[in-house]
């Protein structure tokens, strides 16, 4: 829609500049034809530096002496006189530059114009609608399938000579390899985190004597302890 909207105000644009082209025509080939002369050109100065040159001049129009702007003309033909055609009392000389620059600008708008309002309903109608929401993908999505050996038939893959000659060794893996299970000791207890049996007190332990004969006394703990 957007693209549309700067179409058609292209297009008008466009159209302004051939009315003004077309103006400058129909005022110089058309109305009361008399000769003029430019008499003093002035320049106004306009937004970002740029200039305008306004002319003034003479001219006869029914055997009567008139005064006015003079549209077509320059800061050259000053004190020159030049072919005007009369129009509510303001001169117009006829200038191929001003109706071929505004026409060829205000052409080439209106044929950009056509085109790009052309493609942007052309792209509207070809545009394929949008997928309905499905949602987020799922974290654990399935990737792609990956190749196990990503060089895998490529040029140069393996590299001459590789594996070499004699590998792997015929005695490979080496007799009596792996050997037998291993089995824990008696009494090793086989839950994880276990520990190894506590071994046998030594000889001579504990000394004999002890502990010793009364031991505790008789009177121990004493009466009334601990205290309530």
């Amino acid at each position: 829609m957007r693209a549309v909207l700067s179409a058609l105000s292209l297009l008008v644009i466009g159209l302004g500049f051939l009315g003004f082209g077309g103006w400058n025509y129909y005022a110089g080939t058309t109305g009361e034809k008399t000769t003029a002369v430019v008499d003093q050109c002035t320049k106004s100065y306009g937004r970002k530096g740029r200039t305008r040159t306004t002319c003034y001049g003479t001219w006869q129009e029914n055997g009567v002496s008139k005064r006015g702007q003079i549209d077509g003309v320059g800061d050259d033909d000053q004190g020159k006189s030049v072919e005007v055609r009369i129009h509510d009392g303001e001169a117009y000389a006829f200038s191929w530059v001003g109706v071929l620059i505004p026409a060829g600008v205000g052409g080439f708008m209106l044929v950009a114009a056509v085109f790009w309002a052309a493609s942007a309903f052309k792209g509207g109608k070809n545009q394929p609608a949008a997928p309905a929401w499905q949602g987020p993908p799922h974290p654990q999505a399935a990737r792609p399938p990956q190749p196990a050996y990503p060089y895998a038939g490529q040029p140069g893959y393996p590299p001459p000579g590789y594996p070499p000659a004699g590998y792997p060794p015929a005695a490979y893996p080496a007799p009596g390899y792996p050997q037998q299970a291993y089995a824990p000791p008696p009494g090793y207890a086989s839950q994880p985190g276990a520990y190894r049996p506590a071994p046998p007190p030594a000889a001579g332990y504990p000394p004999p004597g002890y502990p010793p004969a009364q031991y505790p006394p008789a009177q121990y703990p004493p009466a009334g302890y601990p205290p309530r």
